[in-house]
């Protein structure tokens, strides 16, 4: 049987991203999900789709620090940011 095809998340714990991640594990995809912890915030772990998702620990602003975690991957995703009215943010 073939492997699943694997793509990597960046920004995977945030609100896109973690959209994003969720739909890739539901279409059958290996996701693996680079964040500066490590680790899903309690938000997400709580979901049961992030069982299925392999944490891993990088910022996404130094290379070395995610480049091993991109050896395989189908696709790179890139959901990273904030949000754009400081309004919006609290």
């Amino acid at each position: 049987m073939a492997s699943k095809a694997r793509v990597v998340v960046f920004g995977g714990t945030g609100f896109v991203g973690s959209a994003i991640a969720r739909e890739a594990v539901r279409r059958g995809l290996a996701v693996t999900s680079v964040t500066r912890g490590g680790a899903p915030p309690a938000h997400v772990a709580s979901q049961e789709w992030s069982n299925e998702v392999q944490w891993k620990q990088g910022d996404a602003l130094e290379p070395d620090s995610f480049k091993q975690h991109l050896e395989g991957a189908a696709a790179v995703i890139t959901a990273v940011g904030g949000l754009p009215l400081p309004s919006l943010a609290h």
